[in-house]
């Protein structure tokens, strides 16, 4: 979906995991001419009770590369509940701020992060749930729709700041 996003628009995809054998150290790549793909680097501190410290440390890494690209937001799209300090972060400079609020948080996450995001984003969108078994046509198909809906939701959002 980010693939599609950036068809038309200058995308920065902070990915906070990569692959599985990925850099340790931040690690940034170009996809293609209008996609980057930025990798803040593993959590060096993998303790629960730590974690807002390593979203904090991503955060920063995150701001500081966008600083030097010389890149501020206009949306800020946000589909893992611990990025709540992204949605913070970049309200308060007036990125509009979406929470991708997928099924797969439901099983990764507790309700309270998923709570916590949701009342600090401008939007929160739920996708429909796909069939296990979907045709890669149906599957396009099926996230153009959900772009569509995204978009219609922006639209309404800043109609509703300009009035």
């Amino acid at each position: 979906m980010i693939e599609l996003l950036s068809g038309s628009n200058d995308v920065i995809w902070i990915n906070p995991f990569g692959p599985i054998n990925g850099p340790i150290l931040p690690n940034i790549y170009e996809a293609k001419e209008s996609l980057t793909v930025y990798h803040p680097g593993m959590n060096f501190l993998a303790m629960p009770s730590l974690m807002l410290l390593n979203e904090k440390r991503r955060l920063l890494q995150v701001v500081i590369y966008l600083i030097g690209r010389d890149f501020e937001p206009d949306l800020v799209f946000m589909d893992d509940p611990l990025a709540r300090c992204f949605a913070v972060h970049y309200g308060k400079r007036g990125a509009l701020t979406l929470y991708y609020a997928g099924e797969t948080d439901k099983e990764d996450y507790p309700g309270a992060e998923r709570n916590q995001l949701a009342e600090a984003v401008d939007l929160v969108y739920k996708p429909g749930k796909l069939h296990a078994e979907i045709t890669e046509e149906d599957f396009i198909a099926a996230l153009y729709k959900r772009l569509e809906e995204i978009s219609r939701l922006i639209d309404a959002k800043k109609a509703e700041v300009v009035v």
